[in-house]
């Protein structure tokens, strides 16, 4: 076990997921935060140590070298990371340095988002 400094004892980790050299943690506030390699843009920041990526998240999914996040109430899905086989779902397949939004599956009602090795599969409810 390590303990994480960064979150001192107001903030606990509800969740936490690893791919290829990469954790990220959801706490009890909604917060994500990632650490691990830089390389591939997996962590969704180029920073080392542990440090926050998004606010006002649910769920996550952790791929290889990629990450979505979403939240079901707002119904916004984020994601970043390696992308060289459009694991995104973005349309192309170039790596996403920093969170963005993802629109295909933005605005839909996601039940779950499970990544694999270069790919990931969305359930949704229509």
């Amino acid at each position: 076990m390590v303990q994480l400094p960064h979150f001192g004892s107001k903030k606990r980790a509800i969740e936490c997921k690893c791919g290829e050299a990469m954790t990220v943690l959801l706490t009890e506030n909604n917060e994500v935060y990632s650490f691990g390699k830089t390389s591939f843009n997996r962590l969704g920041h180029q920073k080392k140590g542990v440090h926050k990526v998004l606010d006002d998240i649910t769920h996550f999914s952790i791929g290889c070298r990629h990450a979505f996040c979403w939240n079901r109430n707002t119904g916004k899905v984020y994601g970043w990371g390696f992308n060289m086989y459009n694991q995104l779902c973005t349309g192309f397949e170039k790596d996403i340095k920093t969170p963005e939004i993802i629109q295909p599956l933005s605005n839909v009602k996601i039940n779950s988002i499970e990544s694999g090795y270069f790919h990931a599969v969305a359930m949704i409810n229509e």
